[in-house]
């Protein structure tokens, strides 16, 4: 009943589609194209957001990291390749890190295990690490896209 439901919702679609009955919505080479979104800033946005930047207290990319690994230990993730273990000096696993993250090709050469697994499991400890705070319950358990905003919070209002 399920798979019916849905081929008649598609066929429905489909026929406002090829009617170009839906605003943004064309049917070009035996494609539908949807037109992308127009940019909606309401005025005065820009010097707002400068004013919050302002705000953000400058820090070094590296202090970042040092001072998230000391809340959440997402280092032990990633292993020294040969050896196994955790690295007893960071901060060569951070630049390691950074230089990945910026498409240095670093990553083949370094004796760090830096790979996309190994990603998922260090995010996974810093989301971890948000949901813990008191102030997690204001998104609820199911807002795993709140976490940046968590940290940014967290961290102005001294709760960390």
């Amino acid at each position: 009943m399920l798979c019916f439901l849905n081929l008649v919702n598609l066929t429905k679609l489909f026929c406002i589609t090829i009617t170009q009955k839906l605003k943004d919505v064309t049917v070009y080479a035996n494609k539908i194209q949807i037109s992308p979104l127009k940019k909606i800033v309401p005025e005065g946005i820009e010097e707002f957001t400068r004013l919050v930047y302002d705000l953000l207290p400058r820090i070094k990319l590296t202090d970042l990291l040092v001072e998230v690994d000391n809340w959440t230990h997402f280092t032990k993730q990633f292993v020294h390749l040969h050896a196994s273990t955790a690295p007893k000096d960071k901060s060569v696993l951070f630049v390691v890190i950074m230089a990945d993250g910026i498409n240095l090709g670093l990553r083949k050469m370094a004796d760090w295990d830096v790979r996309d697994e190994n990603y998922t499991k260090a995010l996974g400890d810093i989301v971890n690490f948000h949901h813990k705070q008191p102030i997690a319950t204001y998104w609820g358990v199911d807002a795993p896209k709140a976490s940046g905003s968590l940290l940014h919070l967290s961290l102005s209002q001294g709760e960390i």
